[in-house]
């Protein structure tokens, strides 16, 4: 389904409308953080991508998948980013590169996305890669759900917040402790510090793009 920007009222963000919904079809894949050869959070990324596998295709993870992971992830030097691609019917593909350093703070453009993107973690990024900024994802009604690549969160009178998990959202494998809220675009105005939180840059400072 494309998006149309003409529904939604002129005060909201613009539609994404950047090619289709992810496909299935293409896919579901994981990527993580490894450190001096290790990989901290697989257990993590892997009861993540066995739970998308059983839902979408009916399958398991293939049973040597952990061993597989960790052999590679032994080979690294240096940060790096361990991803794991599992398409429907066939065996799960890995693969190694170096971490990418992001510039800080990361800068949020808002952008409205019906229902988000789900729970799942689609090889298919077209939507979300047609952009050139970093997407702050909201609802139909406002509210805010993730980032292109970050789950999103405030803090707010020494209170860390985030969006609820819900079915909208990729869950996060490496969010901090935090309370589950409903938040909009005004909340994160208001906020003390906005944060994105993801597997490969941890915890990072966000601000939101200037409305031009």
């Amino acid at each position: 389904m494309r998006l149309n920007a003409a529904r939604f009222p002129p005060a909201a963000p613009a539609a994404l409308a950047h090619g289709l919904r992810p496909d299935p079809a293409l896919g579901v894949f994981e990527s993580l953080l490894v450190v001096d050869g290790e990989a901290p959070r697989l257990d993590a990324h892997l009861a993540r991508l066995a739970g998308s596998l059983t839902v979408h295709y009916g399958r398991p993870l293939p049973p040597d998948l952990e061993a597989r992971a960790r052999a590679l992830a032994g080979t690294a030097r240096g940060p790096a980013r361990l991803r794991i691609d599992v398409l429907p019917g066939a065996d799960a593909e890995l693969s190694l590169a170096p971490a990418r350093q992001r510039e800080l703070p990361i800068v949020l453009h808002p952008y409205t996305l019906p229902g988000g993107l789900g729970a799942h973690k689609w090889r298919d990024r077209t939507l979300v890669d047609a952009l050139t900024q970093t997407p702050l994802l909201l609802d139909a009604d406002g509210t805010v759900l993730e980032a292109g690549w970050a789950n999103v969160l405030i803090r707010r009178s020494g209170i860390l917040l985030r969006p609820r998990a819900d079915g909208r959202i990729l869950p996060g494998t490496s969010l901090p402790a935090a309370v589950e809220a409903d938040l909009t675009l005004a909340d994160l105005r208001r906020a003390d510090e906005i944060l994105v939180s993801s597997s490969l840059a941890g915890v990072v400072p966000a601000v939101l793009a200037e409305a031009g």
